[in-house]
């Protein structure tokens, strides 16, 4: 999941939870730490993803709320003239949303979901030209109720994730999909998966992470928190990594720090504990060694992760002690791993994707206004 690459927003149920467990609390104090400007986009109600097309455009997905009902928003934001202008998607996302994007340098593929006959069904579509082209019918029949909530291209091929609903003993569960899209082909990977952990793969896709050689795959995990990754030479072969936790959890948010290491970031439940706690690792794809990131935060989770020059960006949502009690909010934490410094700090406000671009680390998401969220750019490292 924040709403919530990425379901940033699977965690908002349990951490409203947590805000009501006061007393095993550990709050954070509001204080500003660093400057930084907040732009509100009106076009949208919440940002859920943002991706750095060149030096001065980004393209921003995400939903707008009216009334009780949501529709996927894409578009470009031009840094230079501070302008968005978004794209004509027709009825492609219609009361559903975009949650995540993915660019080859040519073409942009958007995943998220809209309702058919009411029915939350995985929706895909790809910009090439300016010209939409609805690719939805590639993905198999019986992936709904669901969404396509990540997307990442690799090795020629378009790899699309996310989860539904499945009919097990008469209650649903959410089982997690993922199909390779290549030209006119597609490659349905869900029984990969399956066959790895010999059982039925419950829980979701919702990062996607691509590197030189390999590509991550993180997701929500009922069981304990692990990896997957392709390598290169067979893009059907999936890898079972080292496990993080022997507890269920989230791996919301994969950036790959160099050409064998990723950052990882989400949360994760302990036994018999319904309170989330945040995670940060460092792990190697040649030898699946992990390494601990120590955290100053031990309740909430990590809503996104990003790396740079040898830095990595983190942010998180936390409980915030306010004047009007505890309120949720999110922390930056920046700058090399054993060295993280926290460069930004308010209340109601959810990050769900972090990049760096032009010496400035740029974070998309919204912030809660009253009965209502307003979709947000968040530039921090500001002049």
């Amino acid at each position: 999941m924040n709403s919530s690459k990425r379901l940033k927003y699977l965690g908002v149920s349990l951490f409203l939870i947590i805000l009501l467990i006061v007393v095993v609390s550990i709050y954070h104090n509001l204080t500003q730490v660093s400057q930084y400007s907040i732009l509100y986009i009106s076009n949208f109600s919440k940002i859920e993803d943002i991706i750095a097309l060149n030096a001065s455009t980004l393209f921003i997905v995400g939903s707008k709320t009216c009334g009780n009902i949501s529709h996927g928003v894409a578009g470009y934001y031009y840094l230079n003239d501070n302008e968005f202008k978004q794209v004509n998607l027709s009825k492609l996302f219609c009361c559903g949303a975009i949650y995540s994007v993915a660019y080859n340098g040519s073409a942009l593929m958007l995943a998220g979901a809209c309702k058919i006959s009411g029915v939350l069904h995985p929706a895909i579509a790809l910009i090439s030209y300016n010209k939409v082209t609805n690719l939805t019918s590639y993905i198999p029949m019986g992936y709904y109720p669901g969404r396509a909530l990540a997307v990442a291209w690799f090795n020629k091929t378009w790899f699309i994730g996310g989860n539904f609903l499945f009919n097990l003993d008469q209650h649903y569960v959410s089982v997690m999909f993922l199909i390779g899209l290549k030209g006119n082909s597609t490659s349905n990977l869900t029984l990969n998966i399956s066959n790895i952990l010999n059982q039925l793969p419950e829980g979701c896709i919702l990062s996607l992470s691509v590197g030189h050689n390999c590509i991550l795959i993180g997701g929500k995990f009922v069981i304990y928190l692990v990896l997957f990754k392709f390598n290169s030479t067979s893009i059907y072969e999936i890898n079972m990594t080292k496990s993080i936790f022997k507890y269920p959890g989230f791996i919301i948010s994969l950036s790959q720090f160099n050409s064998s290491t990723w950052v990882v970031g989400g949360e994760y439940f302990p036994v018999n504990s319904t309170i989330c706690h945040p995670y940060l690792v460092l792990y190697n794809s040649l030898n699946s060694c992990i390494n601990y990131i120590k955290l100053n935060y031990t309740i909430g989770f990590v809503t996104s992760v990003s790396s740079y020059n040898g830095n990595i960006v983190v942010s998180l949502r936390v409980p915030f002690k306010t004047p009007q009690g505890v309120e949720g909010g999110t922390v930056i934490l920046e700058g090399k791993i054993n060295a993280l410094k926290q460069t930004f700090d308010e209340v109601n406000i959810s990050i769900n994707q972090l990049l760096s671009l032009n010496n400035r680390i740029i974070g998309g998401g919204y912030k809660v206004t009253g009965n209502a969220d307003e979709g947000i750019l968040i530039f921090l490292n500001e002049n």
